[in-house]
């Protein structure tokens, strides 16, 4: 092995490790793996890891850059419509997993995309009414 090899064999094995880590549920460790990695499946990873440490504003910045480098990956896509849900954006996160539907009907993660867009309006319509946050209940409503 030439040592021009040496970094880029040593990131590679980092990515591995950290995707190792995510799928047995170390988010910590996959995300520590990953951090400060510029490729776009380390950016892709980190963000999955962050999301499972309930840290969805870190995970949407990862996932937007890993959705900007790699724009035919439902992965990245879905990643999205996931963070921004979580980090309060549902506008973000309904055109994300519409656009996931839309190319990917029938990617794994396309079910759990229909079970968060049925969520998403129901986040929005929960929300209060007005600043004082008191609602109209509906059954008073004429």
């Amino acid at each position: 092995m030439s040592p021009s090899r040496c970094p880029a064999d040593a990131t590679d094995l980092r990515v591995r490790a950290a995707a190792l880590a995510l799928e047995l549920d170390h988010a910590a460790r996959a995300a520590a793996l990953l951090e400060g990695e510029p490729r776009p499946d380390a950016r892709l990873n980190r963000g999955f890891a962050l999301l499972g440490l309930g840290r969805p504003l870190e995970a949407l910045a990862e996932l937007a850059a890993a959705r900007a480098a790699l724009p035919d990956d439902p992965r990245a896509v879905f990643g999205v419509g996931v963070a921004a849900a979580r980090a309060g954006r549902p506008d973000l996160a309904a055109d994300a997993l519409h656009e996931l539907l839309r190319r990917w009907p029938h990617h794994f993660s396309a079910p759990e995309a229909r079970r968060l867009l049925d969520q998403l309006p129901r986040a929005r319509a929960s929300a209060p009414a007005s600043a004082s946050g008191v609602r109209p209940r509906p059954d008073l409503e004429e």
